[in-house]
């Protein structure tokens, strides 16, 4: 985590995350401790970008609510924790819980919605989902 603290740059800090992931690509946390990185510096960058950067920027805030290549850089970062256990209840959770925290309310939705379909014997389910609609 020090190393991408110290990067210069949003490329060298996702390539850090990259290199660092080989190693660490078993455990939850280390995805859960990386992305809040991004999200945090999502809100003190003012970075300039290129043309295909606004592009896509416009079109992950068009759908997405993304504001810039930091938070989507933090979403992926974030959502790379699914790919150890896909169907994982827990994983989902944590993954919409954290979406919350940052502000991605659609997305947290469509998370909460797919756990009520895979688990809508358990009532968390459903009160995880209504908290967030409530909101």
């Amino acid at each position: 985590m020090n190393k991408i603290k110290s990067s210069t740059s949003l490329q060298i800090a996702y390539q850090i995350y990259l290199n660092e992931r080989q190693s660490y690509s078993k455990s939850p946390s280390f995805y859960f401790d990386i992305a809040p990185y991004f999200f945090l510096q999502a809100h003190s960058s003012n970075s300039k970008q290129s043309s295909i950067n606004v592009f896509n920027q416009h079109y992950a805030q068009s759908n997405y609510n993304i504001s810039n290549e930091y938070q989507y850089f933090g979403l992926r970062i974030l959502t790379n924790v699914l790919e150890l256990e896909l169907e994982s209840i827990q994983l989902l959770q944590t993954v919409a819980y954290k979406l919350v925290e940052f502000g991605l309310y659609n997305l947290a939705e469509n998370i909460f919605r797919h756990i009520v379909n895979l688990r809508s014997d358990e009532p968390q389910s459903f009160r995880d989902l209504a908290l967030l609609l409530q909101e």
